[in-house]
């Protein structure tokens, strides 16, 4: 199928989850060098600071140091509770080391007491930590010299860089609320859906789109994605009590498919529905990442080759 009958070029990253990655240096560089191998897009690290997860952004600088083609994203990195001149630095320096290959989402970060506490913010000013911070970081990213006033922070003619901007392009926020969509229609410049359907990321899409049409912005028809966890053969009991009990309205077979032709119809479906960038999630961690990822990897060409919708970008 060509672009104007309907064909959507999209692109699949790997993503890592918030379980443990490796157990030595050895196993984590193999995992990367062998996303890199097998062909995949780019590679994505959650943040969790109260959970056995890496932090992305030092694991990163160092998958990109054993790595010259794919791409190295956060999904996501967490911004209320963090001075936004710390965190502007850190990915000035992450991106410096990612050779401009470095793709920073933003969010509120996980829904859970124990994270808010470990940033040292409370449920309820998250989102205006969030709203005052972003701007801040993207200016200090563009290389400007920022002076701020805030509740949360006071600056004074700060710059993090020699002056140049920061090999970061765009800013892509997370988040499913009404409030987050909107959000990220007047602050972000793409989108990234997590355990979400078709009928979710259309929806959203289109929420976003409007408010930024609204706001007089434009909204990048290709930046859009899902995050996704992904069965070859069975999902893992504690994979389907988690959706379960995180969203108890949705299918769990829409929110992880199982098999090729599950995830078939799930790419399919979403890219139909507008996301054209994709972050597959091992549903569980293999025993060796070098013959579990080919076998992926495999798995997402061949649903792809199938598709009546969304064909692999190259």
């Amino acid at each position: 199928m060509s672009e104007e009958s309907g064909t959507r070029r999209i692109r699949v990253g790997l993503g890592l989850g918030l379980g443990p990655v490796w157990n030595s240096r050895a196993e984590f560089a193999s995992c990367v060098e062998s996303v890199e191998a097998s062909g995949w897009d780019s590679l994505w690290l959650s943040e969790h600071l109260t959970g056995p997860t890496p932090a992305p952004l030092p694991a990163l600088a160092f998958a990109a140091a054993i790595t010259s083609r794919i791409r190295l994203g956060t999904s996501v990195t967490v911004v209320p509770g963090r001075s936004p001149v710390d965190l502007a630095k850190s990915l000035w320096t992450a991106a410096q080391l990612c050779d401009g290959r470095l793709l920073p989402i933003f969010g509120l970060g996980i829904a859970e007491g124990a994270e808010h506490s470990a940033f040292n913010v409370s449920p309820q000013d998250r989102g205006p930590w969030f709203d005052e911070a972003l701007p801040v970081i993207r200016q200090l990213l563009q290389g400007h010299r920022v002076t701020a006033h805030s509740r949360f922070f006071e600056l004074s003619d700060i710059c993090v860089t020699d002056g140049r901007p920061a090999p970061v392009t765009d800013l892509w926020m997370g988040g499913r609320s009404d409030v987050e969509l909107r959000r990220t229609a007047r602050l972000g410049d793409g989108w990234l859906a997590s355990f979400a359907d078709p009928r979710q990321t259309r929806r959203g899409i289109e929420v976003i789109t409007k408010h930024a049409k609204h706001i007089g912005r434009k909204f990048d028809s290709g930046h859009f994605g899902l995050l996704f966890p992904y069965a070859r053969e069975r999902r893992p009991d504690t994979m389907t009590e988690l959706l379960r009990r995180a969203y108890p309205l949705d299918d769990p077979d829409e929110l992880c498919p199982v098999g090729i032709d599950a995830l078939r119809a799930v790419l399919d479906n979403h890219s139909e529905a507008g996301i054209t960038k994709f972050i597959l999630v091992p549903a569980e961690r293999p025993d060796d990442w070098a013959s579990a990822l080919e076998l992926l990897r495999n798995d997402v060409t061949e649903a792809t080759t199938q598709s009546n919708f969304a064909r692999l970008a190259h």
